[in-house]
């Protein structure tokens, strides 16, 4: 093939929208289902995301992780302590926590693993929806300031 018809060629397909790059939907959240929940049961996610009060907060300084079980419970560990707790879920992934919230062990920590870890616990569950997707959880309220996000 000579240099213009080339040329002509990758313009078209340019020009059509061929090849472009769009974020895959294999990483688009859905409202979550029991059934792409039990997809991740008994798998440890981290987490990746944390917005409080609709401000991102850096949580790479301590892991914190999630496993959801059977029958709607979740455990896994905080910046310093252990968690776990139930939830119901509804249509479009509505998220129902009981009045108790979280359990949680009773360590004490250095002080912005504590700060990190009542943000979180207090931003887990003041979300009203479970979203998934194929690589993780989003638990989120209704107007998006309080966001927790999990990875594989």
């Amino acid at each position: 093939m000579n240099l213009p018809r080339l040329v002509a060629c990758m313009t078209a397909a340019l020009l059509s929208g061929a090849g472009c790059a769009t974020r895959p939907v294999a990483d688009a959240f859905q409202p979550a289902t029991t059934e792409a929940l039990a997809a991740f049961q008994d798998t440890d996610l981290r987490l990746t995301r944390l917005v409080v009060g609709g401000a991102a907060v850096d949580a790479s300084a301590f892991p914190i992780s999630l496993r959801f079980q059977d029958g709607g419970k979740i455990a896994g560990r905080s910046a310093v302590n252990r968690y776990f707790g139930n939830f119901q879920l509804g249509d479009n992934g509505a998220l129902t926590w009981p009045p108790a919230g979280l359990g949680m062990t009773r360590m004490a920590g250095p002080a912005p693993a504590m700060q990190l870890e009542q943000q979180f616990s207090q931003a887990i569950t003041a979300s009203s929806q479970l979203l998934t997707s194929p690589n993780g959880a989003r638990f989120q309220n209704a107007d998006g300031t309080q966001v927790v996000e999990f990875q594989r």
